[in-house]
């Protein structure tokens, strides 16, 4: 059970996401509770919301590529 929607995520970036990209939202925001629940069950209602958002902004912003700051990471080197 997602914590957030796409337009939750729209919301907060001002993007407009096509049908490709909402049903990869869709997905990753899935995913996304998953990970809450195991590690911050008791969370409240919306923190869950607002990490979700925030997990899916980021994980829709890598190109996918591989070449992305690894998951943690909170700087890096250009």
């Amino acid at each position: 059970m997602a914590y957030a929607t796409m337009a939750d995520v729209a919301a907060r970036t001002g993007v407009t996401y096509s049908k490709a990209d909402s049903d990869r939202g869709t997905v990753l925001l899935d995913d996304a509770a998953v990970m809450i629940d195991q590690i911050a069950p008791d969370a409240s209602a919306d923190a869950k919301k607002v990490v979700s958002c925030r997990m899916v902004i980021r994980a829709m912003e890598n190109p996918g590529d591989g070449v992305g700051l690894p998951i943690g990471a909170n700087q890096g080197s250009m």
